[in-house]
């Protein structure tokens, strides 16, 4: 969306939703002013009457032929803005309002003959000019409510996201033990009673064979699966209707800057003085003269505005500051128009010193909607990006879950299986005391389950010194780990093993893909973000597929990025677990 006021007008013109309601009552404002405090008096007056009907009449005609060019273009069902359409259309309406002002006012005796080209000339400049300010204004306002309704949504929701973001992480760990729970239960328990009989029978051929099928048929395909499936949980939305209404709200303070916005101001300026002195001064003069005006005035404004800067003040204040810099500007264009070679009516200089009193106190309300909008966006993102930061910590802890759940079902619990098999097949007759020692290491290794030690007692720079010492010889790899970095993923085994894997990978890749001889891996805090940077001097090139290393890296990283040349370098943050999830104990083997 558009920041600066000028190409907003222009981008606001365009869109099917413009030339509204709204855009027609502010669009009356000034063209009733105008009929009173310009044309009346510059025509010499009339019946009072007579004047009030030909400025609602003047003032109708453009709203209508805009509504029904716009029906006739069928613009409101516009997928992309069109906005030289919409000024084509405004030009017919400002031609349709001179003329319509001229012939009627011709036909009242309130209108000489010599002001057609004025009018002809004029009507488009001014009709132009002021919807696409009023336009700008009503949209602006729109896009204002309809974002601050979107970032209360957004804020509805990562609240209560944060609130059961603990929640939805242990139901999501408790289903997928139960899931472990409802595969290996009927197993285990046929293995117990198994071990029962064999206690019995001294016969431990068909609980070996039990242990070996159960291995073989249930734990090990079900680490494969849940290993190589991840299942993200949406976050919860529940929003109060309440948050989608939306209001304009005036700001208790204001940037004095953001009220000054010269790329509106010129052209605004230009186009309304040479459409209120080209009736009097001929086309070519009135160009000239407004060229001149326009120029000298912008300037003063570029100067006041650097004057002010970015000073921030109540809106009182504010408003005070609008009529003071309208004041000094009326005041300027009063002594231009006064000068003699113009020529110009008495009368100018004080419409004019009013005229510019009001459009500050219009740019003064285009600029608190500016402000606003932009307000209102820069939250609305920053509300966002809270909510992917939430994301990715809840990917990484359900990938933690579930991986470190898999590789206990592949590690622990085959080892227990395959181990009691192999002792039970060496002894003859098994006593009571083997069959106690199976039920005793396979209870061991199903209660380590959901046991979450991610680094299994280790800092992350032994594990680090572990991978250096794994590619001892082939590459030289150093590691530096700032303070801050340390000390937080010293207190998080959650975000430190996403780290070591994120690392593990990058450095695989850099060696395998790159032929890489030396690696560099720092690692900072940022906030509650690891920022990890690995260069290496290898000849990497991107993979044209992505493989199971960048499903690490979008499962484990908030960001990522490889920068190919020389050196090349892997970049990624890595956010801190919100929470340390409690570990949950399964069932031991029946008995």
């Amino acid at each position: 969306m558009p920041r600066s006021t000028g190409l907003g007008a222009y981008h606001y013109i365009g869109r099917s939703d413009s030339l509204n309601w709204r855009t027609h009552i502010l669009f009356a404002i000034p063209a009733t002013l105008t009929g009173i405090l310009f044309d009346y008096p510059r025509l010499g007056g009339g019946p009072i009457p007579g004047w009030i009907l030909l400025v609602l009449v003047a003032i109708l005609t453009p709203i209508v032929v805009i509504e029904l060019l716009s029906q006739l273009l069928g613009k409101s069902s516009w997928q992309k803005p069109k906005p030289l359409v919409v000024i084509g259309i405004l030009i017919l309406a400002g031609l349709s309002r001179g003329a319509v002002f001229y012939f009627l006012g011709g036909a009242f005796g309130l209108v000489p003959a010599d002001d057609l080209v004025f009018r002809m000339v004029g009507g488009p400049l001014y009709v132009g000019a002021i919807y696409i300010v009023s336009n700008y204004i009503a949209l602006a306002s729109i896009d204002h409510r309809r974002i601050s309704s979107t970032l209360q949504e957004e804020r509805a929701n990562l609240k209560l996201s944060k609130q059961s973001f603990e929640a939805q992480l242990a139901n999501l760990r408790i289903a997928q033990m139960s899931r472990v729970r409802e595969l290996l239960a009927p197993a285990i328990w046929e293995l117990g009673k198994l071990l029962k009989d064999a206690s019995l029978s001294k016969d431990a051929s068909r609980a070996i064979g039990a242990l070996r099928q159960l291995n073989d048929e249930v734990v090990r395909p079900l680490s494969h699966s849940m290993i190589q499936k991840f299942e993200l949980p949406a976050l919860t939305k529940g929003v109060s209707q309440r948050s989608r209404l939306g209001q304009f709200v005036l700001p208790a303070r204001v940037t004095l800057g953001s009220t000054l916005p010269l790329t509106a101001f010129a052209p605004f300026v230009a186009v309304i003085s040479y459409s209120a002195t080209s009736a009097l001064l001929g086309p070519i003069d009135a160009l000239l003269a407004g060229l001149v005006v326009t120029a000298i005035l912008t300037l003063e404004l570029l100067i006041i505005k650097r004057l002010v800067g970015e000073r921030t003040v109540s809106l009182a204040t504010a408003i005070w500051a609008s009529l003071g810099v309208g004041s000094i500007l009326g005041a300027s264009a009063w002594v231009m128009v006064s000068y003699e070679l113009l020529d110009l009516p008495s009368d100018i200089g004080p419409q004019a010193f009013v005229f510019f009193i009001m459009t500050m106190i219009v740019f003064l309300m285009l600029g608190i909607v500016q402000m606003q909008r932009n307000q209102a966006t820069d939250e609305l993102e920053a509300a966002v990006e809270d909510l992917r930061l939430l994301t990715s910590q809840l990917r990484q802890q359900v990938w933690l879950s579930q991986k470190t759940l898999a590789t206990e079902l592949h590690g622990s619990v085959q080892a227990a299986l395959n181990a009691s098999a192999m002792r039970l097949a060496l002894v003859e007759n098994p006593t009571p005391e083997d069959l106690d020692r199976v039920r005793l290491d396979i209870d061991n290794a199903m209660q380590r389950l959901g046991v979450d030690d991610y680094l299994f007692g280790q800092s992350i720079e032994e594990l680090l010194e572990q991978i250096c010492d794994l590619w001892e010889g082939s590459c030289e790899i150093d590691y530096r780990l700032s303070p801050e970095a340390s000390s937080a993923l010293a207190d998080d085994s959650a975000a430190a093993y996403c780290t070591l894997e994120v690392i593990r990978e990058a450095v695989n890749n850099a060696i395998k893909h790159g032929d890489a001889k030396q690696i560099e891996i720092v690692a900072d805090l940022n906030s509650e973000v690891i920022e990890l940077t690995v260069t290496n001097d290898g000849n990497a090139t991107q993979l044209s597929t992505p493989g199971l290393g960048s499903s690490i890296y979008q499962e484990l990283a908030l960001d990522y990025k490889l920068s190919l040349g020389n050196p090349t370098q892997f970049w990624a943050k890595i956010p801190l677990s919100p929470i340390t999830p409690s570990p949950i104990t399964p069932s031991p083997v029946a008995q």
